[in-house]
């Protein structure tokens, strides 16, 4: 009866041994350096005419991020991004952060630029109608010298016009974007 409680006594040793001197887990660094692309499907949508450049709008990564052949940021993790400038024919978003394991990593990344495709289209065309409005009421006014600066205040007119009316961008949410990084990140992983 009495080699049952020494055998238990020795077992708690043995755990106790194995718990003092058990290795703690390691983390690892792994340092993502400077042009790591990093691709991003958005999920909200965002449109010039009424985008906030305080608030932040949420996408996730399409492709993994890997460093030397080792995937280090799983795609569909969670990404943040904001709107930096806008104006109502463009909208220039940037990447700032990407949530890993709950935790939110702050990124710097580049700029992409969503502009309203036919917005010089019709700056153009506001620009060349404004210029031969303006050069034909010259023409009654004034010869031909009035002409020529009816034309040169009419295209201006006309541009103006026509970047003014442009129609506001949206990115619709599912939009992939693919950001460079502009300064190393480093990650810890366990």
């Amino acid at each position: 009866m009495k080699r049952i409680p020494l055998f238990i006594f020795w077992q708690i040793c043995l755990l106790f041994w194995a718990g003092v001197f058990a290795a703690p887990a390691q983390t690892q660094s792994v340092k993502l350096p400077i042009g790591t692309e990093v691709a991003v499907r958005t999920i909200d949508r965002i449109n010039s005419k009424t985008a906030d450049s305080h608030k932040e709008y949420a996408a996730t990564l399409d492709d993994p991020v890997v460093v030397d052949g080792v995937t280090v940021v799983p795609a569909n993790t969670n990404a943040v991004f904001r709107v930096v400038d806008k104006n109502r024919a463009s909208l220039s978003l940037s990447l700032i952060a990407l949530i890993i394991n709950g935790q939110r990593v702050e990124v710097n990344t580049d700029k992409i630029d969503s502009r309203r495709g036919s917005t010089a289209k019709r700056t153009a065309i506001g620009a060349g109608a404004g210029a031969g409005t303006g050069a034909a009421i010259g023409a009654i006014a004034g010869g031909g010298a009035g002409a020529g600066i009816g034309a040169a205040v009419g295209a201006a007119t006309g541009g103006i016009l026509g970047h003014v009316t442009a129609k506001p961008v949206e990115v619709a949410p599912e939009t992939r974007f693919t950001y460079m990084l502009t300064q190393a990140v480093e990650l810890n992983k366990q």
